[in-house]
């Protein structure tokens, strides 16, 4: 067996399979799917096109490619030729269908089958990781790299990230469904994360590598910067036509509905790469103990922190800030007595710089922490009472809509969860490790001492400002109210 005979027997089975498809009336596609790729089992049955010639081609592909199809059965990470002959013939159909000339011989087919061969041979592929950003933008509209990912800002109005996410997932139309994702809530911009998959491998954990890379940035910069980005939707597949496996393409929760009470849009720099390199290895280096673990204090008020993102209740978002907020400055004390004024005291403690008093962080943590108490133990709160309790916040307008109000406190207390992550981060940082993710200290003892309270807050706000992000130890800018046209 050849290659030169693998391609004969490749043509053979796109002559079989066009007419079978085209019996079943699945060809020739409508000129409005040009792009949209079929799919086996959604848009034709194998039964359609799988016949001796497919059997054929089949058989050619295990015994020219044994290290990837033999007794697939018995690999930790099986590679299966139908997969491949599937992806091939959605890609023929797709490039012949430009043409308008579905002949299995033409230069579309050959195209097909020289890349069919090329990425059996090839020691390695490339896939991608697309997500789809609200409230993002790059400085001076440019796509930006940070570290391992790229961020391109949308430059069309209309259709430019799919665009965009298809020039490197060229197989990326037929996941959405024949669906065109555009949500709304300008500026947008798509992050891009991509990962190797060597030869013998699974092409899924090299998407769930570049997918985890994705959620990386997206933590950091939530960190790093005050905006309110969100997740609106997700491509991940191979650079190439032909593949191991589809394209999958992932909508977010709530996506792209806008949110009109505060927005705070946010531009990534070229030079911010450092701050958010330095970070992710602090992240790192913060020695979370995982070991025989099912939940630690850090990883769920991450969780907890980036759900605040998404849609859902404003009563939601309140519980789970301010869980996140406890884990992560009581989560590691075995003395679980007076949590309230424990949360007080650290955060008033950590968080104050010039321009926003201890006082005034007490005050707000105290009033939030308070309404998540009423909620999770299933107080009724009336429109009155809730609008006087969180007007005494420093940050919500007063005399606003009364959704206004409830966006506006849902910010300030993830902006209070988002230094609380920064100051425990740096803390722990190596080797002069003031508070360890482990325990082991009297934190109470040391923020009650004047000295050490203000030494453990200069720390962790001058690293900071060593990165060039000095600005990140800061209460966010004030939110724009959208309907109001100006800052609230």
């Amino acid at each position: 067996m050849t290659r030169a005979d693998l391609r004969q027997l490749a043509h053979s089975f796109l002559a079989s399979a066009f007419v079978g498809l085209e019996e079943a009336g699945v060809i020739p596609t409508s000129r409005y799917q040009l792009d949209q790729y079929l799919h086996v089992g959604r848009d034709y049955e194998g039964g359609d096109v799988m016949g001796a010639e497919a059997s054929a081609l089949e058989e050619a592909l295990k015994a020219l490619y044994p290290d990837r199809f033999d007794e697939p059965l018995g690999r930790p990470e099986p590679e299966f030729p139908g997969g491949y002959i599937h992806r091939f013939l959605e890609a023929a159909i797709v490039r012949c269908a430009r043409l308008d000339e579905y002949d299995p011989t033409g230069a579309a087919a050959v195209e097909t089958v020289e890349e069919l061969i090329a990425v059996l041979d090839a020691d390695e592929a490339t896939v991608y990781a697309c997500r789809a950003m609200s409230n993002l933008t790059t400085e001076g509209q440019q796509p930006t790299v940070i570290g391992d990912v790229t961020v391109y800002p949308e430059t069309e109005r209309f259709g430019g990230l799919v665009r965009q996410a298809v020039a490197l997932i060229p197989a990326g139309p037929g996941a959405f469904n024949r669906e065109d994702p555009r949500p709304y809530d300008p500026p947008h911009a798509l992050i891009v994360a991509s990962a190797k998959v060597e030869r013998g491998k699974a092409a899924w954990k090299a998407q769930a590598a570049a997918i985890a890379t994705l959620d990386r940035f997206v933590f950091v910069a939530r960190l790093l910067k005050t905006g309110t980005q969100q997740s609106m939707w997700e491509l991940t597949g191979a650079s190439t036509m032909v593949s191991e496996a589809s394209p999958r393409y992932r909508l977010f929760d709530g996506a792209g509905r806008p949110n009109m009470r505060m927005k705070r849009e946010v531009a990534i720099r070229s030079d911010d790469a450092a701050a958010f390199a330095t970070l992710g290895k602090l992240i790192d280096e913060a020695v979370v103990n995982r070991v025989a673990m099912v939940s630690t204090s850090f990883d769920l008020a991450a969780n907890l922190f980036n759900r605040s993102f998404e849609p859902s209740t404003w009563a939601e978002r309140i519980t789970d800030l301010a869980t996140a907020l406890e884990a992560m400055l009581i989560g590691g004390d075995l003395d679980r007595r007076h949590i309230i004024r424990k949360l007080k005291e650290r955060s008033s403690s950590l968080l104050a710089i010039d321009g926003e008093s201890a006082a005034t962080i007490e005050a707000d943590v105290h009033a939030l922490y308070d309404l998540r108490s009423q909620l999770v133990h299933g107080s009724s709160i009336s429109e009155a009472g809730l609008r006087v309790q969180l007007e005494t916040v420093s940050t919500v307008p007063a005399g606003q809509m009364f959704g206004v109000v409830l966006e506006f406190a849902v910010d300030r207390l993830r902006d209070i969860v988002r230094r609380a992550f920064l100051a425990r981060i740096c803390l722990a940082r190596l080797p002069n490790q003031r508070w360890a993710f482990a325990g082991g200290i009297d934190v109470d003892a040391a923020i009650h001492d004047p000295a050490t309270a203000r030494q453990w807050r200069e720390d962790w706000q001058q690293q900071l400002s060593a990165l060039g992000v000095a600005e990140a130890a800061r209460p966010a800018v004030p939110g724009v109210d959208p309907l109001d046209a100006r800052e609230s």
